[in-house]
């Protein structure tokens, strides 16, 4: 199943989250932008919406959570293991920070 940028980003902040989410309360983010993407994923299945404004995960969601982070982590693991992180501080911590950009905000369609 493929995902645009926009379902993959909210699909990961969700699945990262504790429970259940108000996509439009995410940082970073607009509810006009939101919602639309939160409702592509509940009709395929892989978000839910809890009746109260909140959306979580379905085990589907789960399992493609768990396939677009193995996929992220193998292509990211590819490219890091030319420059050397276990020898450059400054590699190290520009991967942590690039890490907690990702998620910060949702991406916008080409």
């Amino acid at each position: 199943m493929n995902l645009s940028p926009e379902e993959a980003w909210l699909l990961l902040r969700v699945a990262r989250s504790d429970g259940r989410v108000e996509p439009h309360a995410l940082d970073g983010t607009e509810a006009r932008r939101v919602a639309p993407v939160a409702e592509r994923l509940i009709a395929r299945g892989l978000l839910r919406d809890d009746g109260h404004g909140q959306v979580c995960t379905t085990p589907e969601g789960s399992a493609m959570f768990d396939t677009l982070v193995e996929r992220f982590r193998a292509r990211l693991s590819e490219t890091v293991s030319r420059w050397h992180p276990d020898e450059h501080e400054e590699v190290r911590q520009m991967l942590t920070d690039f890490a907690r950009d990702l998620l910060r905000s949702m991406p916008r369609s080409a």
